[in-house]
C-alpha cells in the first residue's frame, strides 16, 4: 500500500509541471492568435471552456494529491508505529537470542560434562565386563573343582563301601576288617602290621630262658629270637617268678614294622 502511494505521488509530481507547461503553451497560442487579425469568416468566440476544464482538472488533481499525501502521512505514522513496535520486538528478540546463546553455551558445557561422565561410565562398564569375565572364569574353575571333588567323594564312598559296612547300632560306617582280610592277602599284612609287632628277645645267657609274655609261655633260645605280640604294653615274666617287666617303647621301620626289644643280659627290673 505504501509503495503504491509513493508511486502515485511521484507520477503526480511529474505530471504537474507538464500540465502547467501545456497550459502555458495553449494560453500563449491563444494570445498569439488573438493578436492576429482574423478574417471575418474565421473569427470565433474565445475558448473559455478550455481554461475552465483545465482548472477543474488541476483542482481535481490537487484534491487527489492532497488525499494521497494525507493517506501517505497516515501510512507513515502507521509505519513509524510499526517500525517502533518492530524495534521493540527486535530488541526483545535480541535479548532472547542473548539468553538463548547463554543457554546454548550452558547446554554445551553440560553436554561436555555428560560426555565425560559417559566416557567414565563406558570405562567402568568395560572394567565391570573384565571383572565379570574374571569372575566367570573363577566360577567355571570352582564348578570344575566341585565336579572333581564329587568324583573324588564318589570314589571314596565306593572305596569306603568296599572296606567298611554301616553299623545300625552306632549309625556309622565301621571297618569291614574280617571280610577284607579274607579277600586280600595284602590287607591282612597291612592290618597285621598295624595291630601287632615283633618282640625281639636278646638272650645273652649260655642257656635258654623260659619266660611268660603277656601270660603265655615262650622259650627264648640263646641269641636272638622274636615273637609277634599285639601292640601296646607288653609284660615279660621270668620263669623263676617275680614281678613282670613291662615295656611299651615300640619303634617303627618300613622294613621291620613295629619292633620292641628285650635284653636278658641286663639286671632284671620289676615293674615298668
Amino acid at each position: 500500500m505504501i509503495r503504491r502511494g509513493l508511486t502515485l505521488l511521484l507520477c503526480t509530481l511529474t505530471l504537474v509541471p507538464v500540465l502547467f507547461a501545456l497550459a502555458s503553451v495553449s494560453f500563449s497560442q491563444d494570445q498569439t492568435d488573438s493578436d492576429k487579425p482574423e478574417p471575418a469568416a474565421q473569427r470565433q468566440e474565445p475558448k473559455a471552456d478550455c481554461c475552465d476544464e483545465l482548472k477543474q482538472r488541476m483542482d481535481k488533481l490537487e484534491q487527489t494529491v492532497t488525499q494521497e499525501v494525507a493517506g501517505l502521512k497516515a501510512d507513515l505514522v502507521k509505519l513509524n508505529k510499526t517500525v517502533g513496535a518492530n524495534q521493540k520486538s527486535l530488541k526483545t528478540a535480541q535479548q532472547q537470542l542473548t539468553m538463548l546463546a547463554k543457554d546454548v553455551s550452558e547446554l554445551a558445557t553440560s553436554l561436555g560434562q555428560t560426555d565425560q561422565r559417559l566416557e567414565k561410565l563406558a570405562r567402568d562398564v568395560e572394567a565391570s565386563q573384565m571383572e565379570l569375565q574374571h569372575t566367570k572364569r573363577q566360577v567355571e574353575k570352582l564348578v570344575e573343582d566341585v565336579r572333581m571333588n564329587n568324583i573324588a567323594i564318589n570314589l571314596a564312598e565306593s572305596k569306603l563301601k568296599q572296606i567298611s559296612r554301616y553299623d545300625d547300632g552306632s549309625q556309622r560306617y565301621v571297618p569291614e576288617i574280617l571280610g577284607n582280610m579274607q579277600g586280600s592277602r595284602s590287607f591282612q599284612d597291612e592290618v597285621r602290621r598295624a595291630i601287632q609287632g615283633k618282640l625281639v628277645i636278646h638272650n645273652n645267657h649260655p642257656y635258654e630262658q623260659i619266660v611268660h609274655i603277656n601270660g603265655s609261655g615262650w622259650r627264648a633260645r640263646v641269641g636272638t629270637s622274636h615273637v609277634h605280640v599285639p601292640l601296646g604294653l607288653v609284660g615279660v615274666t621270668h620263669l623263676t617268678g617275680g614281678q613282670p617287666v613291662y615295656r611299651d617303647n615300640w619303634s617303627f621301620s618300613d622294613k621291620h614294622g613295629w619292633v620292641l626289644e628285650f635284653d636278658f643280659d641286663k639286671p632284671w627290673q620289676h615293674g615298668r
